[in-house]
């Protein structure tokens, strides 16, 4: 059966923490549930911030959004007018924690936000346990904002280390590069993006159990190889 995704509209507040457990609470717009085969498979939420909140979150490293992650998207500003949303996805690891408590998809949402009133200190809202996807910003001019690392690599794939998931890792860095190098293509050489890469991965490191070494070694000859038909026009444009 292919997956299933349900968007539940929201209009409410979550109390999360980061590290060492300061609070703060977050608008949420949108919570968004994928499942197959019965069996939950992704949680994401859409957070609608300020520019100052947004500024902290991103100072901070709040929901793992971290420099070396980031694909700009344009390099317009965010104004400080209009509200800045924020996609996040929890950790894969922890998705049993949400279904084994609910019979029902429908149910998770309500389940949730009573779990944040009685149980404020659930791993569930440790922003360290949610991976931002996308920062964007509607503007006159049109949508500005980035995409990340986890836009392109599925959690799942970090959460079962094993050929099909390291494939998967492998073909998301070839994306996410291809992406990173049409932006960066003034500045960009094989040194910097081979550096880039390294940092990539030494990141990932945290979240699966991968020869990344090899996974490294890889991507990177995949993504400079010529004769690869999805890289072959961004390596001609390499140093």
């Amino acid at each position: 059966m292919n997956p299933r995704t349900k968007d539940f509209p929201l209009h409410t507040e979550l109390k999360l923490w980061g590290s060492p457990y300061s609070y703060f609470s977050l608008p949420i717009s949108r919570l968004s549930l994928t499942w197959q085969d019965d069996q939950l498979i992704a949680c994401s939420l859409d957070s609608q911030v300020n520019l100052e909140r947004y500024q902290h979150i991103k100072t901070e490293g709040l929901f793992n959004l971290k420099p070396e992650i980031c694909n700009s998207l344009s390099s317009d500003t965010f104004l400080p007018e209009t509200d800045i949303t924020i996609e996040a996805t929890l950790k894969p690891d922890l998705l049993p924690l949400l279904a084994e408590q609910v019979t029902a998809i429908d149910q998770i949402a309500a389940y949730l936000l009573h779990l944040n009133q009685t149980q404020p200190d659930s791993p569930l809202f440790s922003t360290e346990n949610w991976l931002a996807c996308s920062v964007k910003q509607q503007q006159p001019t049109g949508e500005v904002g980035y995409r990340t690392l986890w836009s392109y690599i599925s959690p799942a794939a970090l959460a079962q280390p094993d050929a099909s998931s390291s494939d998967e890792i492998s073909e998301g860095l070839i994306n996410f590069f291809k992406d990173w190098a049409e932006i960066n293509l003034t500045a960009t050489t094989q040194t910097a993006a081979a550096q880039a890469l390294e940092g990539i991965t030494g990141f990932l490191e945290q979240f699966a159990d991968l020869d990344f070494d090899q996974l490294l070694d890889q991507t990177f000859d995949r993504f400079l190889d010529p004769a690869a038909e999805d890289s072959s026009a961004i390596a001609r444009k390499l140093g």
